[in-house]
């Protein structure tokens, strides 16, 4: 990207406990997209039965292009917003769309309680989602990590049109009041998140 980003990540390492049941809220989601900086966890995190990599951020962010890159490097992707196209779904309903992410979600955990290093884009707007995924991750003895990417709105509006310009489906134009909107009802990662 021509534009300066922030990227922040928070590696979480797993205490093994008992499974409990554990309420999964519903998530809100968008195609967020932000910057590309890579960490390496240590062996202890590493040698976790698996690892979710949760990604956080708005439209236009780079989120997607960033889980592009850990998929080269091996890790599974789940991007429902492609699964959504890939079914040919071009006037799927925000209900049907939120379910699909539900499902990403529901595959992801399994995914990585089996072993596998696991890219969620799902954009994790809301502090709760992500502090759901986390301890779900704790109980399950996977290693999690969050990245938060964060771009300035002027930039977020710049990738935004160009991106407008070639969507496959209504849903996935975003208008500039609403990328304004969602960005106010985004709740970044908190220091306590961060640190």
């Amino acid at each position: 990207y021509d534009a300066p980003t922030r990227c922040f990540l928070v590696v979480t390492h797993p205490t093994p406990v008992a499974r409990s049941s554990v309420t999964r809220p519903a998530v809100t989601c968008g195609v967020a997209r932000r910057g590309s900086t890579f960490w390496v966890m240590d062996r202890q995190a590493q040698s976790a039965r698996g690892r979710l990599i949760v990604l956080c951020g708005l439209p236009g962010s780079g989120k997607t292009t960033l889980a592009v890159e850990l998929e080269a490097r091996g890790a599974v992707r789940l991007t429902p917003d492609e699964w959504v196209l890939e079914l040919g779904l071009a006037d799927a309903s925000d209900n049907l769309r939120h379910r699909i992410n539900l499902l990403a979600l529901n595959v992801g955990e399994r995914a990585a309680a089996a072993g596998a290093t696991v890219v969620l884009d799902l954009g994790f707007w809301e502090k709760g989602h992500r502090d759901a995924t986390r301890e779900w991750a704790r109980e399950s003895g996977v290693a999690v990590e969050l990245r938060y990417l964060d771009v300035a709105i002027d930039e977020l509006l710049r990738r935004v049109r160009a991106r407008n310009a070639h969507v496959r489906a209504p849903w996935q134009r975003i208008e500039e009041g609403d990328l304004r909107n969602w960005a106010a009802l985004l709740e970044p990662p908190t220091a306590e998140e961060l640190a």
